[in-house]
């Protein structure tokens, strides 16, 4: 009986186990990707925000329809952002309706083409177009 058993395990179970791992690796594997198009980053940089008079900037927001940066400074009672192109040269400056203190609060939404910030002084919601 012991011989039977032995033998069903080499002639049928091994091979049967060879072929179900071979077969594995030869079928074809599913690629489940998080975004449809993927794209590459090519070169990071830094943004030296002293070249733009802000040494010690608050906020700091991608325009993307314009492919640049809005950034302001810690001065509590500055209300001007300085633009920035994509390739860190000078592009102008804003001034915000209101001081916008904590950087949290700010946001850009491409929608409406507009920053979006929330006033903490008196509770509201101001957008800035960027037109």
């Amino acid at each position: 009986m012991k011989k039977l058993a032995r033998n069903f395990t080499i002639f049928f179970r091994l091979p049967l186990i060879v072929a179900i791992s071979f077969l594995n690796f030869l079928a074809p594997k599913a690629v489940v990707l998080a975004q449809a198009n993927q794209s590459s980053f090519k070169n990071i940089r830094a943004v030296y925000t002293a070249e733009f008079g802000v040494p010690n900037p608050n906020g700091f927001a991608f325009l993307p329809q314009s492919k640049g940066f809005i950034l302001w400074g810690t001065q509590s009672s500055s209300q001007e952002a300085q633009l920035i192109s994509d390739y860190e040269d000078p592009s102008g400056s804003l001034t915000l309706p209101v001081v916008a203190e904590d950087p949290l609060t700010v946001a850009f939404d491409s929608q409406s083409n507009s920053l979006v910030i929330w006033n903490n002084g008196v509770n509201e919601l101001v957008a800035v177009g960027m037109d």
